[in-house]
């Protein structure tokens, strides 16, 4: 069986399919971190603050640690 290959172009040293992996991870994750946090919104108006708190506190965690990181 034939393993599934991305099509990796070097550009500079960078290969450019990793780059377009990793937009498309960051797209998915910040849109889970939306729904977490929209959803949360909804749940806190009939009086559970669970989610959105969790989605809050999950956004800054990662905020945080990849956001504030050194380059």
């Amino acid at each position: 069986m034939k393993s599934f290959h991305f099509t990796r172009l070097r550009i500079g040293g960078e290969l450019i399919g990793c780059r377009r992996m990793k937009l498309i991870a960051a797209i998915a994750v910040f849109g889970l971190f939306g729904l977490a946090i929209g959803g949360g919104i909804l749940m806190l108006m009939h009086g559970s603050p669970w989610l959105f708190i969790v989605g809050v506190l999950a956004f800054l965690g990662t905020f945080a640690k990849y956001g504030c990181a050194s380059q």
